[in-house]
């Protein structure tokens, strides 16, 4: 048996030592170093609001980020929330760059911060663009992305159960278009109408609309149904009407008489004593004189309309519509064409009228004009082609309707 003195001992002992324990510690010592250490200086050129700038990432030493999400209730400009997570900037143009760049509400923002300083905050813009602000020894930068759009086209089906717009607003349709198909209406449908909707939306890659526009809708209520379209490259909604449109003749008054009260856009009601619009003119006549047509068309509505008192609507197609007010008798029936100059009714009171006259309206896509300047854009029938599409897209927007308001009949025999 070997036995070693105590000199090789030693030896030995220091030479594992070295070999089993400082090595091993001083390459993990070195490799986190490596790992903290960020030696970088990145050169990155944006676009302020005056001119272009250069901005320089310097050499820092960094820990582990803490990061966290906030959620942003409303709207509110970089600038100020930068402020909220004690981001200090003092630069007249930063300022006025962060104030021009707004995050959109109902979000959560990412909020980074080192040594419990803030050095980071991304979010995304109310254009869709995800935005980060970096802020290193003094220095901010901003990176902004450009929002990826998507189109599409979507149908929406329903039933009106109590009030019309929040059916609507629950298949997340936009106010603006809820607007645009009351007025397009005429009417605000109630409980039991059904309705099949076609809109063309522009997203954000969240699914954040960017823009809602209304191509199409067939609306059954109180046992008529409603229905206009937009076809390709067509600024107008059409209907079934203008398949047929082939106006030429147009009669400026209705009846014969005096003008006793002009278009205008603030008058004094004689009656409920303030001002406001008054999108036709009174044609002062005797009780019960006859009412015309000023030209081709169907009639869309002829009955009792609240304080209009008897009233008949025609549509004339192209967008445009008449209507005739404070009549003493209705002479047509909905669904009824009628010519220029045939009788619709008879002069009266009936209403919120002080005397018999007539009230007389012009619309265009829903916005009134005044009957006495306006001249009616006459147009040749639909082609094939358009009229093929438009009754496609009744059809289609039809059966939709339809078929919803069925399958809701057959939940109710079954509950």
């Amino acid at each position: 048996m070997y036995i070693l003195n105590p000199e090789d001992f030693f030896e030995l002992f220091m030479e594992r030592l070295i070999q089993w324990a400082l090595l091993p510690l001083v390459f993990v010592v070195f490799s986190l170093k490596l790992l903290n250490d960020v030696n970088e200086t990145t050169e990155i050129a944006w676009d302020g609001p005056e001119k272009r700038r250069l901005i320089v990432l310097r050499n820092s030493r960094r820990t582990a980020p803490k990061q966290k999400f906030y959620k942003l209730e409303k709207a509110r400009t970089l600038y100020d929330v930068a402020s909220d997570f004690g981001v200090a900037i003092v630069n007249p143009k930063e300022i006025k760059l962060l104030r021009s760049l707004t995050l959109r509400g109902n979000q959560k923002i990412l909020v980074e911060d080192r040594k419990n300083k803030t050095t980071k905050i991304s979010g995304k813009l109310t254009d869709g663009s995800k935005i980060e602000l970096n802020i290193l020894d003094g220095e901010i930068l901003l990176e902004r992305s450009t929002p990826f759009l998507i189109t599409r086209t979507r149908d929406i089906s329903g039933l009106v159960f109590s009030n019309f717009q929040n059916s609507l607003r629950e298949a997340n349709l936009e106010d603006k278009t809820i607007n645009e198909l009351i007025k397009l209406l005429g009417v605000t449908p109630k409980s039991g109408a059904s309705y099949s909707l076609r809109v063309r939306e522009e997203l954000f890659e969240d699914g954040i609309v960017k823009e809602q526009t209304l191509e199409g809708f067939y609306v059954s209520y109180a046992g008529r149904e409603f229905f206009k379209a937009k076809l390709k490259n067509s600024g107008q909604f059409l209907s079934l009407n203008d398949i047929n449109a082939t106006n030429t003749t147009w009669i400026s008054k209705p009846v014969a008489g005096r003008v006793t009260s002009p278009f205008s856009n603030s008058r004094l009601h004689p009656i409920l004593g303030f001002r406001r619009m008054h999108p036709a003119i009174d044609i002062s006549a005797p009780y019960g004189t006859p009412v015309r047509a000023v030209g081709s068309g169907i009639v869309t509505f002829a009955g009792w309309y609240g304080s209009s008192g008897n009233m008949v609507k025609i549509n004339h197609g192209n967008g445009i519509e008449t209507v005739y007010r404070h009549l003493s008798k209705v002479k047509v029936r909905v669904k009824q064409k009628v010519n220029p100059g045939e009788i619709i009714g008879n002069v009266g009171t009936t209403g919120l009228a002080t005397g018999p006259h007539l009230c007389f309206s012009v619309y265009v896509s829903g916005k009134p004009y005044d009957p006495l300047k306006f001249k009616p854009p006459f147009k040749n029938k639909l082609s094939a082609k358009d009229e093929a599409q438009l009754k496609s897209i009744y059809e289609k927007l039809k059966n939709s309707a339809e078929q919803i308001r069925i399958a809701q009949k057959k939940l109710s025999n079954v509950g």
